[in-house]
C-alpha cells in the first residue's frame, strides 16, 4: 500500500496540494511491476547465468532516468559523460545514478515484459496501454467540472508568418 504525503482516501492517495509524484507514477504504472520484474529477471537468467536480478528500485530509477533524459541535449552514451555540455545546462552525468552498462542491461530486458506475435504487431504494446488505462480509471477520478484549455484543441497550422498574432 502506497502512502502519499496527505494520507489515503478509500485506499487511494489523496492528491491535494503537492502530490507525491512517485506514488502517483507507481499507481498509474501499466500492469504489475512485480510480474514485469519476474519476466525480465527470468529472461536474464536464461540468457546469462551471471545475470544480476533487477530490483524494483533499479527499475523505477531506470524509468526516472528515461524521463529525465528528455531534459538534456545529450543523447545515448553522452548522458553518462561528465565532460562539458553543449547546451546551457551542465552535463547530466547519469553515472551518479546507474552505470551505463546496467542501464543497457535493463533496457535489453524490457521486451520480455510483453508477449509477441507475428500476426499482431501491436500485441507487445497493448498490455501496457490497457494496463495504464485500467489504472488510470481506478486511480484518477475527474471532478464534475471540466475546464477546456488549448491542449484539448486540435492543432491548426497557421499559413501566415505570424500565425494570426499582432
Amino acid at each position: 500500500e502506497l502512502r502519499c504525503k496527505f494520507g489515503l482516501v478509500n485506499g487511494l492517495p489523496l492528491l491535494q496540494g503537492e502530490p507525491d509524484l512517485l506514488a502517483l507514477w507507481l499507481l498509474l504504472y501499466p500492469g504489475d511491476i512485480e510480474a514485469h520484474l519476474d519476466a525480465m529477471n527470468s529472461a536474464g537468467q536464461r540468457s546469462n547465468s551471471k545475470f544480476q536480478p533487477i530490483s524494483e528500485h533499479e527499475y523505477v530509477r531506470f524509468w526516472g532516468m528515461c524521463i529525465a533524459a528528455r531534459q538534456f541535449s545529450e543523447k545515448g552514451k553522452h548522458l553518462w559523460s561528465d565532460g562539458e555540455s553543449e547546451g546551457v545546462r551542465s552535463s547530466p552525468d547519469f553515472d551518479t545514478f546507474m552505470s551505463e552498462h546496467r542501464f543497457a542491461t535493463i533496457r535489453r530486458m524490457i521486451p520480455n515484459i510483453c508477449p509477441t506475435s507475428a500476426s499482431d504487431p501491436w500485441l507487445r504494446f497493448r498490455p501496457m496501454i490497457e494496463g495504464f488505462n485500467e489504472n488510470r480509471a481506478k486511480v484518477l477520478h475527474a471532478d464534475g467540472d471540466v475546464t477546456a484549455d488549448e491542449s484539448m484543441s486540435a492543432w491548426q497550422p497557421r499559413l501566415d508568418k505570424y500565425g494570426g498574432l499582432p
